[in-house]
């Protein structure tokens, strides 16, 4: 792999949209956010966003170690539970389910599933502690 490919950067914009919903863009998509918590209707809330793209990690995790290791995975589906916690704010008891469809050897795929839910780029950062270098500005 060259060096080009190895470095990935990231650029995501959230914008105001009303006073109950957010936009991230990011390459061209977006995804509209509740800041809101109270009413997921309006969007996919904070948490549920975290949640999300660790889930998107570890989906991508699986494909990658499934086409590494030559192995067929005919479906992946991950259903997380959480609760929020208040004191202080964040989320407690965090629950994921991972459920595949492959007829492949079930001791390689909990091998295959064991590295995927443990090393990813966003898997990682969260186990990290991701926190970002805050530049504020005013208009």
């Amino acid at each position: 792999m060259n060096e080009a490919e190895q470095i990935k950067n990231f650029a995501i914009t959230i914008t105001r949209d009303g006073d109950k919903t957010a936009v991230a863009s990011a390459h061209g998509s977006q995804l509209r956010l509740s800041m809101s918590g109270m009413d997921p209707t309006l969007g996919f809330t904070a948490p549920e966003t975290v949640i999300a793209g660790y889930g998107a990690c570890v989906m991508t995790n699986i494909g990658k170690e499934a086409k590494a290791r030559s192995l067929r995975i005919d479906d992946v589906r991950i259903e997380f539970s959480a609760t929020k916690r208040n004191e202080p704010l964040g989320i407690k008891n965090l629950k994921a389910r991972v459920t595949l469809k492959s007829p492949e050897d079930r001791n390689e795929l909990k091998e295959l599933l064991a590295k995927a839910v443990v090393d990813g780029t966003a898997t990682n950062a969260l186990k990290e502690g991701m926190l970002a270098a805050f530049d504020f500005a005013f208009d």
